[in-house]
């Protein structure tokens, strides 16, 4: 198996991400029917993947630099991903599926503003550019295996 090429950091790629994500969101609140379940399916696929790249890659690394902040961001994620899994079970056309859209989106903005803020500069701080490209390398490669590596837009 080939590495997986990545330009810049694991941080670098995760702020990416996060604009993906954010874009999706918006995208998917100006859509209806048919479109918005094609937008939500990436969406969803999008959130599950990244997430668990930073669960293998990113985690580990962060809980040895600021413990009690990377366990906030974990029991963040785990909120977002019960109300992900519920949203996927009613569908898009769903009664109340807008409502809890929006409790998604809040909870995943909240979560990726933390990272960005109290995360991502430790991260920063506590490796070398080498490790922090390593790591990007990996998350990368992990999420090309589990097919939810997203082109850039």
């Amino acid at each position: 198996m080939g590495k997986v090429k990545q330009e810049g950091d694991v941080v670098d790629l995760i702020l990416q991400q996060h604009t993906q994500i954010r874009q999706l969101f918006s995208q998917a609140e100006q859509a209806e029917g048919k479109k918005l379940a094609k937008i939500f399916s990436e969406l969803a696929l999008l959130l599950e993947v990244h997430e668990e790249a930073e669960e293998k890659v990113v985690h580990p690394v962060a809980k040895a630099i600021a413990s009690d902040v990377a366990e906030a961001r974990v029991r963040e994620e785990n909120e977002a991903k019960k109300v992900l899994k519920r949203l996927k079970d009613m569908g898009p056309d769903a009664d109340g599926f807008g409502e809890l859209f929006q409790q998604l989106k809040e909870a995943v903005d909240a979560h990726a503003t933390h990272e960005e803020r109290d995360e991502f500069p430790r991260l920063r701080e506590q490796c070398d550019e080498s490790e922090l490209r390593d790591m990007a390398e990996k998350f990368a490669q992990f999420q090309a295996l589990k097919g939810g590596q997203r082109r850039p837009m």
